[in-house]
């Protein structure tokens, strides 16, 4: 099986525990969790058992409010049946000499279902995120073509629900209110920090958790970068909804998210993929076209959801069995082989028997030849294996810490979960909202500076296009250097570059002449003038007054034309400015 790298990084026994123990302090921070004096071994319920029997590893954390501890993760579908795989391992019987095939649906449309899901096993809410620019109300209510109408063409609400006409999606409840499917929308069908703040902002127009208690609700998410935007971290953290959140080891979530777990991603995609074939058949059978439409997502995602995510019992399991409760706190994760095996000092049994050689290690080749080639590889592996899981792990940790503390200080990189993870931080509280906004600021803020000097430079340009249109030459006295800077008062954003000979430079300006004056570059809203100050004046109503240096040896009538167009000329020789002032 092939392995990511950066999972192999990350999914170590040292980074994982890690991980259990910023989330753990943070639940009993906000009064979810309780720290034990003494770790206690659990079963699958929260009961304190002996080893033997237990389920993870012994810990002093134990979850005492589960219904607030929410996860949620997003499952990615389509309503095309080409990537689709077989259900369970199924089979299908065909000819000797033939190969078994079945018809496909090809309509392709994305879509993104989160299942929220409470630490007691129980759904909260079911959301679906459409591929499409805005959201239609048919998507919403879904459409059963099979289904018997009730009433008449206005009596849309008899219609309404599971087995009816517009099934709609899956509801739940929890904490005994209704919570109805929530619909969106985004371009990629995928989910936005926006949208997961209007996911938040429905459960709490509900009042499913009741903060009087002094409670607030804790989402634990993986490190997707819509958690990172500015404008959902400002709503998690805003006093009026607080929503504790944390995210998980990056590049773990097979290991340690509920919703990777096969009780709820494998199922739902194996039960939609059921559903959809059902559908297209069925379709097929009636005459209908053999496609899978918009219409039909929040039907197939409704039959998918009681396969998977409305499954109490499957659902405490994979809570449990990913050291999340529903009591038991129980760094379950830490006993995966492939993560245990990353522990350092672990040694791993095996049945291999050693052999007995009376040859002296001098003796072995160990440099040349293919067992030269061996050997170099194990001391390379070994040299790696120490530096993730052996003698200096607990040293690169450190290192890698205190570096991206530096980073998160310095705002020289983009917050990111691997960023925060590295510096041991794993809550999205007001600490990382105001790294988000500071770095934000200091992005702006370059931006205004660039903007800034884009208009200085606009300004300097139109001050000697003013000065070169006061002198009343014609294009072709002008020297290269004032030919340079019309072409590039009337240069657009296409045009190839100027050219360098001065023939050429006259051929384009002739060409381009005709058009407007460069307009001036937007300001930044904190620098803008007063709306009561004065306009610029247009380029011929202006008046400039620019010092020129020049040269001893200056010829009195050149002189004179610059005075006249405008030019406060400083001269070397005062002589020759007092001719050019009398030539005036």
């Amino acid at each position: 099986m092939k392995f990511d790298t950066k999972r192999a990084e990350w999914c170590t026994y040292l980074n994982m525990k890690e991980m259990y123990d910023e989330v753990y302090s943070s639940l009993v921070e906000c009064g979810l969790a309780v720290k034990h004096d003494q770790p206690v071994w659990r079963d699958d319920a929260g009961e304190a058992v002996n080893e033997e029997k237990a389920v993870g590893l012994e810990s002093q954390f134990e979850l005492i409010h589960p219904k607030y501890l929410i996860f949620v993760d997003e499952v990615g579908s389509n309503t095309s049946q080409v990537k689709d795989g077989n259900v369970g391992g199924e089979k299908y019987l065909c000819g000797k000499q033939s190969r078994p095939q079945q018809r496909a649906a090809t309509k392709d449309t994305h879509f993104t279902v989160l299942g929220f899901t409470a630490a007691t096993g129980e759904p909260v809410m079911c959301a679906i995120i459409f591929a499409a620019k805005a959201l239609q109300e048919q998507w919403k209510l879904g459409f059963d073509p099979f289904a018997k109408c009730i009433g008449g063409e206005n009596d849309i609400h008899l219609n309404i629900g599971e087995g009816k006409v517009y099934p709609q999606g899956p509801n739940c409840t929890f904490n005994g209110k209704n919570v109805p499917c929530f619909c969106c929308s985004s371009e990629s069908g995928s989910i936005t920090g926006e949208l997961l703040i209007q996911m938040l902002q429905s459960m709490d127009a509900l009042q499913l958790f009741d903060r009087s208690t002094g409670l607030n609700p804790f989402l634990l998410l993986d490190g997707h970068g819509s958690r990172f935007e500015l404008e959902y971290l400002e709503y998690i953290n805003s006093h009026d909804h607080k929503w504790e959140c944390c995210i998980g080891l990056p590049y773990g979530t097979l290991y340690w998210q509920i919703g990777d777990s096969s009780e709820q991603n494998g199922c739902f995609k194996m039960a939609l993929t059921k559903a959809k074939q059902e559908l297209v058949s069925k379709k097929n059978e009636s005459g209908l076209e053999y496609t899978i439409n918009r219409e039909d997502i929040v039907g197939l995602v409704r039959k998918a959801w009681k396969s998977s995510f409305e499954r109490v019992d499957t659902n405490r399991q994979a809570i449990s069995r990913r050291g999340w409760g529903p009591k038991a706190l129980n760094f379950a994760a830490l006993c995966h082989p492939e993560v245990l095996a990353t522990k350092p000092g672990f040694a791993k049994k095996t049945d291999m028997n050693t052999l007995d050689t009376n040859v002296k290690p001098e003796e072995l080749n160990l440099s040349k030849g293919l067992s030269g080639t061996l050997v170099d590889k194990i001391c390379l592996y070994k040299t790696k294996e120490s530096e993730n899981s052996g003698t200096n792990a607990v040293e690169r940790m450190r290192k890698r810490k205190a570096t991206a503390e530096q980073h998160l200080k310095s705002h020289d990189k983009r917050i990111t979960a691997g960023l925060i993870a590295a510096a041991g931080k794993f809550h999205l509280g007001e600490d990382i909202r105001d790294y988000i906004r500071e770095r934000a600021n200091e992005k702006e803020r370059q931006q205004n500076e660039k903007q800034l000097q884009k208009k200085n430079e606009y300004d300097e340009l139109r001050a000697k296009v003013l000065q070169l249109k006061g002198l009343n030459l014609p294009p072709d006295k002008w020297t290269q250097t004032q030919l340079r800077i019309m072409l590039r008062w009337f240069k657009r954003d296409g045009d190839e570059k100027i050219p360098s000979k001065k023939q050429d430079q006259l051929a384009r300006y002739l060409e381009i002449c005709h058009r407007e004056d460069l307009p001036p570059p937007d300001i930044p809203l904190a620098f803008q003038q007063n709306q009561d100050d004065p306009p610029p004046l247009p380029l011929q109503q202006a008046a400039p007054q620019i010092d020129l240096e020049l040269d001893d040896d200056v010829d009195e009538q050149e002189l004179a034309q610059l005075l006249v167009g405008g030019f406060h000329c400083q001269a070397v020789n005062h002589v020759t400015t007092l001719a050019a002032l009398e030539a005036v």
